[in-house]
């Protein structure tokens, strides 16, 4: 399950990795600004718009859902994308103006959005004539994934309410993803 891209001048074979991570980069960019400019301002007010928030949630999710029926991927990333998927199928369910958990799950999510470059630089890390802007991106994404990382994990452990219903079983499943984020920081920095 491999496709042949022509891209500046050269063919390339490039494995499903590659392929889901530059599109997720792709996704998580758009998604970034979209939200930025039509979500948040709404949000700040507080309104939050379920049917943009659901489309876009889905938009985000649905590249880690097909990651895991069509590229091998460690555990740790597996079970992020077990429980972004699981969350994703939840949140469907839920008021966001309303849900504590559906509030978390929104925030974590748009702040993660923010690191759409961690996921270009895991797609064409392989492009050994790339090396210079991989390295340059590298040390620019590293820096802006820790930020986002401790300002997520700090607003999830303030804000998680363990008397609202069904927060034992979000703590589990943002547990994963945190896991995975982690793994995934102490290998940007090594």
């Amino acid at each position: 399950m491999e496709s042949i891209y022509y891209l500046v001048g050269h063919y390339y074979t490039l494995k499903p990795y590659v392929i889901k991570n530059v599109t997720k980069s792709a996704y998580l960019f758009l998604l970034f600004i979209f939200s930025s400019l039509c979500i948040i301002p709404s949000v700040i007010y507080g309104d939050y718009n379920n049917t943009l928030i659901k489309v876009c949630g889905s938009l985000y999710v649905s590249n880690d859902f097909c990651a895991l029926f069509h590229v091998k991927l460690n555990n740790t990333t597996k079970l992020h994308h077990i429980a972004t998927s699981i969350l994703l199928f939840y949140s469907w369910t839920l008021d966001f103006n309303e849900n504590h958990i559906a509030k978390l799950i929104f925030f974590y999510t748009y702040i993660s959005s923010a690191n759409f470059g961690v996921n270009l630089f895991l797609g064409l890390r392989f492009f050994e004539e790339y090396k210079r802007f991989l390295n340059s991106l590298k040390n620019i994404i590293k820096h802006i994934y820790l930020v986002s990382f401790i300002v997520n994990v700090l607003l999830q452990f303030y804000f998680i309410d363990f008397t609202v219903s069904g927060t034992y079983i979000y703590a589990i499943l943002i547990s994963l993803i945190i896991v995975d984020d982690i793994y995934l920081l102490k290998w940007l920095y090594n």
